[in-house]
This record gives structure tokens, sequence and C-alpha cells, in this order.
């Protein structure tokens, strides 16, 4: 299924209560949803921090994203039995887009950072030895 442009919002705040009332069975989003991404490129690297949340029960989630297209923005996706996964892209007004997703994303994942999962801590962990985190960032 395409993705459904939903508009763009003043804030991160102001996104995430369109999701709610838009998806108002999928509400309990308080799984981490940890990034594990890194590019050849070093363009993108969000491994080992928070990147969104999941609803476990209704196989709802939601990401803050960032791209040159639609700037800072949250990915809304919900998997459904039997039928296409639902995708939904919530564009974000900001002055400081990326600097903005970094702030969530280091705000999220700083109290969960004894909970990354093993596999991500592992990978984070392969190049340049053991990575401990700073308050904002994985380090050596």
């Amino acid at each position: 299924m395409p993705e459904i442009d939903k508009g763009t919002f003043a804030s991160f705040e102001s996104a995430m209560s369109a999701i709610e009332q838009n998806h108002p069975k999928a509400a309990n989003y308080s799984t981490a949803w940890w990034g594990d991404k890194e590019t050849e490129s070093g363009n993108l690297s969000n491994r080992g921090f928070v990147i969104g949340f999941r609803d476990v029960g209704s196989s709802a989630q939601w990401r803050l994203d960032y791209d040159e297209k639609k700037k800072l923005h949250i990915n809304w996706t919900q998997e459904l039995k039997g039928a296409e996964t639902l995708k939904e892209c919530y564009q974000i007004s900001s002055i400081r887009p990326q600097d903005t997703l970094w702030d969530f994303y280091v705000s999220w994942t700083r109290p969960r950072v004894d909970d990354i999962p093993a596999e991500i801590k592992a990978r984070l962990d392969k190049v340049g030895g053991t990575k401990t985190w700073s308050g904002r960032y994985w380090g050596a």
C-alpha cells in the first residue's frame, strides 16, 4: 500500500496528537523501537538509539525520521493480517530538523540505555571496541 501523506504539523507533539486521534485503538506505544541502521556513507547512523515506539498488541508503530524530501517527519505503520501494511507520513515543521531529530533520539535513549537489545549492542561494539553511553552518544 502506498504511503499516505497526512500533512504538515507545527510540532512533534501536534503530529503525535493527530496519530492518536487517527488511530485510537493503537495508543499503547510503550515498546522502544531501537535503530539499527548504519549506512556505508556514514550519512545515517541510528544504531543504538531509540527512534520510535511500537504497540505490540495492534502491530502499530511510529518512528521519527528525516530525509531531504520530506524533512523531519513521523512514519506511522500498522501491519494488518491478510492485508497490506498501512503507511502514513506526518511531516513536522522545524527550523533545525536534523538537530530536532537527534534531540528526540537522545531523550528517548537516555532512560533506556540499559535495555538496548544485545544483537544491536554487539553490532555497535563491532567497530572500535566496546561502546558506552556518554549521556548523548555511544563512544569508545
